[in-house]
């Protein structure tokens, strides 16, 4: 990722994250994506980087391989607090466990 370009962080503590708040809607994550590309590195609290893209590949790519792009752990930790332990939240053989469980009920019967 540190190869990646993205916008500047205008805080340290807030990293990109005051920008977005203060933005209306969209626009700012708009504006980055036209000066910067599809996948860029935004800035998090206190330096954390993260990955944003709009690349419909590099998503799939990402939401294939779950095992190699996993949440950061904070992450994962405020997903669980707000939706429990469900397939959004967890990773690795609990995710792969809970795919193989729910995949049925997405499936087209003929």
């Amino acid at each position: 990722m540190h190869r990646l370009p993205g916008p500047k962080s205008s805080s340290w503590i807030y990293g990109n994250g005051g920008d977005v708040w203060k933005a209306e809607s969209s626009v700012l994550q708009e504006k980055w994506i036209k000066e910067h590309g599809p996948t860029i590195v935004v800035t998090g609290p206190v330096g954390l980087k993260g990955l944003y893209t709009t690349d419909t590949k590099a998503v799939n790519h990402i939401l294939m391989n779950t095992d190699v792009y996993q949440k950061p752990t904070a992450i994962r930790y405020g997903l669980t607090l707000f939706m429990g332990p469900g397939l959004v939240a967890v990773e690795g053989d609990k995710h792969r466990l809970q795919r193989k469980i729910m995949a049925p009920a997405f499936a087209s019967s003929l």
